[in-house]
């Protein structure tokens, strides 16, 4: 089975801050098909100044995440992504191992 990369953004070549990617996980990508993982997100203007009357003004859409995330689980999620992901530069069988923590079928394309 031949793997496919997803359409979402390429995060080990991504120049985005700490902050930056907290806002992404918890605001989403209005018009785009990233949720918002913050369930009070658009509640109130917390989200790039807009509310969800403004999203819906723009005509702007999000997409419902399969679950919602707390503060603290977005924060770990980050650093997760930080200390493993992001800006790493392209995978390779090393990096692969290493994400997964062992060998796996995936890192055999490596």
């Amino acid at each position: 089975m031949d793997y496919q990369s997803p359409d979402g953004a390429n995060l080990r070549e991504s120049t985005l801050t700490r902050d930056q990617l907290v806002t992404v996980i918890k605001c989403g990508l209005p018009g785009r098909d990233m949720p918002a993982f913050d369930r009070l997100s658009y509640t109130d203007d917390r989200c790039l100044g807009r509310t969800q009357a403004d999203l819906d003004r723009m005509g702007l859409t999000l997409p419902d995440p399969a679950a919602t995330l707390q503060a603290r689980e977005v924060e770990r999620l980050v650093d997760f992504l930080l200390s493993k992901v992001v800006g790493r530069g392209p995978m390779d069988r090393a990096k692969c191992v290493d994400f997964w923590g062992e060998e796996v079928d995936v890192c055999t394309e490596y």
